[in-house]
């Protein structure tokens, strides 16, 4: 078998998986979770379980959104300003430093947008992210096509085709 045939077979692999929770997840689950009227998933497991099991809960979640999401988005967040920005020629430093500045930049930045602003800004900043995100999701493909068929995205005809003759 070719190595790059196993590569797709291991990304497939995570695919179908990630496919097999979500149909348990909607089957099982979420008729639980929505029939006893629940927002958060603290609160479903404190109804279901007792106390000492949801602070348990809590806490696994916040070690991993501190240990594993927050430094996984700060950095990755830092990495995109720098390709952007070129920071460490413009302030004369390593790429090291100014990756660890920027890392603070967002993080004093993103704390302060949400203690200032509270829930509701976060959620509506998330819902304008969501459809900002669907829009450039539906128009990439398009653009793309338009631009590979040299502008004849909507038009059909032999001369554009890669057909056989």
């Amino acid at each position: 078998m070719d190595k790059d045939i196993r590569i797709i077979y291991r990304v497939w692999g995570w695919e179908v998986t990630a496919g097999v929770s979500i149909i348990i997840l909607a089957t099982i689950l979420l008729p639980k979770y929505l029939g006893g009227g629940f927002t958060t998933l603290p609160e479903f497991i404190n109804n279901r379980f007792d106390q000492q099991t949801r602070l348990l809960i809590v806490l696994l979640f916040m070690v991993g959104y501190g240990f594993i999401t927050i430094p996984s988005v700060l950095y990755s967040g830092s990495i995109a300003v720098l390709q952007i920005f070129d920071i460490p020629h413009l302030f004369g430093i390593t790429f090291e430093q100014s990756v660890w500045a920027i890392v603070w930049l967002i993080g004093i930045i993103g704390t302060l947008y949400a203690i200032l602003g509270g829930l509701k800004a976060i959620a509506i900043s998330d819902t304008l992210n969501g459809i900002g995100l669907l829009i450039v999701g539906i128009l990439v493909p398009i653009l793309g096509f338009i631009t590979l068929g040299d502008g004849n995205f909507f038009i059909w005809n032999e001369d554009n085709c890669n057909t056989p003759s």
